[in-house]
């Protein structure tokens, strides 16, 4: 809204809403989150309708974890789910984890600094097959540390 509308709003009587500091009268304030209406309406921080789980538009009680399927209010935050992948701090399970360099999937797996077939030459994620020097484009295990280019 323009400012100098606000300005004469504001002059001619408007109040401003308590839950919302627009101006209009807070009978009149209606929440952007569930519809509620009025002096009984709330601020969108307060919504019953704002998960304090995830801060999605649905109650606490039917919030389910993405990854282990905990739902309701005894559930958590994705982020402190206890099944979430330790390799790489993904959202995701350990079990469902895979290697983007050499493909291992699971438990077995590994972190992607860790992978065995993890480039030698730089700490890229890829294998030494596939590193490519940035100066002079010599490509593979032929290839060497950007620090030891002949071109440098």
């Amino acid at each position: 809204m323009d400012s100098n509308i606000l300005d004469i709003r504001l002059k001619r009587g408007f109040n401003r809403c308590k839950f919302c500091d627009r101006p209009h009268k807070t009978k009149y304030h209606i929440c952007n989150r569930c519809g509620s209406r009025g002096e009984k309406s709330h601020t969108e921080d307060d919504c019953p309708y704002r998960c304090k789980l995830c801060d999605v538009y649905h109650l606490t009680v039917e919030h389910k974890c993405c990854i282990c399927g905990l739902v309701g209010e005894k559930s958590h935050k994705i982020a402190e789910c206890p099944n979430r992948c330790k390799l790489c701090d993904g959202y995701h399970s350990t079990v469902e984890h895979k290697c983007v360099i050499c493909g291992l999937v699971g438990e077995k797996s590994h972190k992607i600094a860790e992978c065995p077939n993890g480039c030698k030459l730089c700490d890229g994620r890829h294998s030494t097959v596939e590193h490519k020097c940035g100066i002079c484009g010599l490509v593979g295990e032929k290839s060497h540390k950007i620090t030891e280019c002949p071109d440098r």
